[in-house]
């Protein structure tokens, strides 16, 4: 069994810290999700640096998800491939107003004691990057609401509708017409 990560902020002080990654979605708590399925291991490389009083965690991510199609429900790959860097500062309360560092950036991340345990940011950087409405593709014509059919495969097998004739549908737009006609007055 793999161990979680922990970085010892005072060994950067010697030096930058590297790590690759290759993990079971397990190790990240992922294990297939309701909205969601991951194939494979999650791959890439972390570094991590101290500048000043804050820490940079810097690296790359390698990740395949498979997710239903919001339109016609086929199932539908989405590599997560992604470069990205993330400071860590000191826990909140000793946040000083005038840093660098906005706490409020998605990008930054908190710490206490001497260690960093950046496994669940990980995860996080992961999980920003599914997308909220997958699509197979931006063709996609979906299901159709009536009969079920995957309009990308097959033509819609509903019954047509009866067209109403025009003669009748001006007589009921004159009549409503009239009516308001009626109200107005």
């Amino acid at each position: 069994m793999v161990k979680p990560v922990k970085i010892d902020v005072q060994k950067l002080q010697q030096g930058a810290e590297t790590i690759v990654l290759d993990h079971s979605p397990k190790y990240f708590d992922l294990a297939d999700g309701e909205d969601y399925e991951i194939l494979g291991r999650i791959k890439g490389q972390v570094t991590f640096s101290l500048l000043q009083d804050k820490v940079l965690m810097e690296g790359n991510l390698d990740a395949t998800f498979r997710m239903d199609c919001i339109r016609c429900l086929k199932k539908v790959e989405i590599p997560i491939q992604k470069s990205f860097s993330m400071f860590f500062i000191k826990k909140q309360e000793d946040y000083v107003e005038d840093s660098a560092v906005d706490p409020d950036e998605e990008d930054v991340g908190f710490f206490k004691g001497k260690f960093i345990h950046p496994d669940n940011d990980i995860r996080e950087l992961l999980l920003i990057d599914l997308p909220d409405y997958p699509l197979c593709g931006d063709e996609c014509r979906g299901l159709c609401p009536g009969c079920g059919a995957n309009l990308n495969k097959e033509p819609c097998r509903c019954a047509p509708e009866q067209k109403p004739d025009e003669g009748a549908m001006e007589e009921k737009a004159s009549d409503w017409k009239e009516k308001i006609k009626t109200i107005l007055n």
